[in-house]
């Protein structure tokens, strides 16, 4: 074990909450004095609990961070840099609602040390924002985007989209898509809509209230993917895409299975073969914040969780750094689910170097090349 890891930061506060997410927040009024010095005091224990003192990268979501007041968002982060060393290109993103994205707040974020802004647009739609209880529009989703350009061009700007939400049409998110491209962002995360049994979303489905048709879904997200394509963005994951090299390095951290924390009510961190994830009871953790359960991680599953994880990505696995990391070559048995697939013409190599990854059109078979690599366990 090193003395790095990234640290991811929940947030699990909104004002209102989506039909579709079924991410851990409450819409309860926010206790944050409490809150930011109970999140402090668990990256205090966790630095010692683990040996970490320096973090490669810092990430905060939820939940709606950009609901944060300035004060605490700024006591947040100079308490967690007091703690923690950091890399001098430390990549420091949260993540915003547009609604709360007024020019005050993009002065704020501009003198900042944040360094990574990530808008959730998800939709340029207004009838599409509104059924699944967006707190924005799309001329919301603009003026957020033109303060973010006028206040925070040193910022690297993301924006997050789902393809196939209700209403969602190939029209709306093809112009939707011109209009955000018409500012300099240049990280793109493009989701395809899942549909999680836990979420109203789900119910209204369920009842017939909504229809959804998952084909529509994956064909909506493929007419984006290929207008992304077409305008130079790179897919550098399943649903990520970006230009000049403007990777989310966070993320990576969690494709490449390395170590990172987690702080704050339901947040998961992960340390060599350790996993925990926190209570989310937020009056209890905020009295204990070290409160969570705990898993061991087998051998079998890292192994799992690297190989999908490792092709999620466009570099794929190389066969001498599953080696190195687990102390064994790769089966035969999924060296011939290799080939196979490589005689589909879906999984690609760089022979010289042992890389395997899939293709551009094997990427939208993930799950099945997974299938077929879990069926020779």
């Amino acid at each position: 074990m090193t003395n790095s890891a990234a640290l991811y930061i929940h947030i699990p506060f909104c004002k209102s909450k989506c039909d579709y997410c079924d991410f851990f927040s409450v819409t309860k009024n926010p206790p944050w004095d409490d809150f930011v010095s109970s999140i402090l005091r668990e990256g205090t224990m966790r630095k010692a609990e683990f040996g970490i003192s320096h973090l490669t990268s810092v990430y905060i979501g939820g939940g709606t961070p950009s609901i944060i007041p300035d004060f605490f968002l700024d006591k947040l982060l100079s308490g967690i840099f007091a703690e923690f060393s950091a890399d001098e290109n430390c990549e420091i993103t949260i993540e915003v609602n547009p609604d709360d994205c007024t020019k005050d707040f993009a002065r704020f974020l501009a003198k900042s040390p944040i360094t990574r802004i990530s808008v959730g647009i998800q939709s340029m739609n207004d009838a599409v924002l509104s059924q699944v209880g967006r707190r924005s529009t799309a001329e919301k989703n603009i003026s957020a985007l033109e303060n973010l350009e006028h206040f925070c061009s040193e910022k690297n700007i993301s924006a997050d989209l789902i393809a196939g939400l209700p209403f969602e049409t190939a029209e709306s998110l093809m112009s939707g898509l011109r209009a955000i491209l018409n500012f300099p962002l240049e990280h793109i995360s493009l989701y395809s809509l899942m549909v999680s049994p836990s979420t109203p979303l789900f119910d209204k489905i369920n009842e017939r209230k909504i229809s959804f048709d998952e084909d529509f879904s994956d064909e909506l997200w493929i007419r984006g993917r290929d207008f992304l394509l077409e305008k130079g963005f790179d897919q550098y994951e399943i649903s990520n895409f970006c230009k000049n090299g403007k990777i989310s390095r966070h993320n990576m951290t969690y494709w490449k299975g390395d170590n990172y924390l987690g702080i704050g009510p339901g947040a998961v961190g992960t340390v060599d073969n350790l996993r925990y994830e926190n209570s989310t009871d937020v009056a209890n953790w905020i009295l204990s914040p070290g409160l969570c359960s705990t898993e061991i991680l087998s051998e079998e599953n890292k192994i799992f969780e690297f190989l999908m994880l490792s092709f999620r990505t466009k570099w794929g696995m190389n066969l001498q750094t599953f080696e190195d990391k687990f102390g064994r070559k790769l089966s035969d048995e999924k060296l011939s689910v290799f080939k196979k697939w490589m005689d589909k013409g879906l999984l690609s190599t760089e022979s010289t170097r042992g890389n395997f990854y899939l293709n551009t059109d094997g990427m939208l078979f993930l799950n099945k090349f997974l299938e077929d690599l879990i069926a020779t366990d």
